[in-house]
């Protein structure tokens, strides 16, 4: 993204293949991660997580929705984060651990408006005053 200056909005769909997005232009505000896919043929022979990290220092609006089946995501240096909407879902229902969703929420804590999707209902009410 370093070669895209006057860039001041990126989404990306239906996306696979690399683990990191790291979006260092200061002109871009907004950013949507919408479905991530593994790159392998084979879910059933899929063991384990995929991690898929953005560093986003001057991202103000941030949208990750859809299917992020197994996938961790990790968001760092969000320091301009205003407003956060994580609309996710999944085919299996434990496939998005209360780790997983714990994470997202302290990365995101930061912005002065959260939306979020049911999969957050997972968390206890003890783990959300823990935040």
């Amino acid at each position: 993204m370093s070669n895209c200056p006057q860039l001041e909005s990126f989404n990306l769909y239906g996306f696979c293949g690399f683990n990191r997005l790291h979006m260092t232009s200061p002109k871009c505000k907004r950013l949507k991660l919408i479905d991530h896919y593994h790159p392998i043929k084979d879910w059933y022979s899929f063991e384990g997580e995929c991690c898929f990290e953005v560093v986003a220092p001057y991202v103000e609006h941030l949208t990750i929705s859809g299917d992020f089946d197994y996938t961790k995501i990790e968001l760092k240096e969000l320091s301009s984060l205003n407003h956060a909407k994580l609309d996710l879902c999944s085919d299996e229902f434990d496939s998005m651990d209360e780790d997983i969703l714990k994470d997202l929420l302290l990365s995101v804590r930061c912005a002065n408006e959260l939306i979020l999707s049911s999969w957050f209902s997972q968390l206890s009410v003890s783990n959300v005053s823990s935040l």
